[in-house]
């Protein structure tokens, strides 16, 4: 129903971190959530995917990197991410037969979240979180 991409902005299929491998954690209802959202947009926009490009580690910690070798440090934007109660979904989504990139209809989608009781937080990307 959506494409993890945890490595890559212009993944087309599931592309996963190694570094972090387990980004896409959340809390059984937060996962329920974004599973809904993404099925919802779906079914409003037949053949397109959304693309998850961040969610939580399984225990919280440290999340974003700089420099080499990396520095984790939790700084914006995933200061939010250590309770597995927010998501970043991509601006851009994927089709399903020749996969492609096209533009999500964030709107539509912020709609669809807000009556599943996600909240949108002003980022760059755009990011939810579960209503507490």
């Amino acid at each position: 129903v959506y494409v993890r991409c945890g490595i890559s902005a212009t993944c087309l299929c599931e592309n996963v971190d190694p570094n972090h491998p387990t980004s896409f954690w959340g809390t059984s209802r937060m996962v329920a959530k974004v599973q809904d959202l993404a099925c919802a947009y779906q079914n409003k926009v037949p053949g397109v995917r959304l693309r998850i490009l961040d969610m939580s580690l399984p225990r919280g910690g440290l999340f974003d990197g700089a420099g080499d070798p990396p520095e984790y440090n939790w700084r914006p934007p995933h200061c939010r991410h250590r309770t597995g109660k927010s998501v970043d979904v991509s601006r851009s989504a994927v089709t399903g037969v020749n996969p492609r990139i096209v533009p999500v209809d964030v709107q539509r989608m912020t709609k669809i979240a807000e009556k599943l009781g996600l909240v949108r937080i002003p980022e760059a990307s755009i990011h939810f979180e579960m209503k507490s």
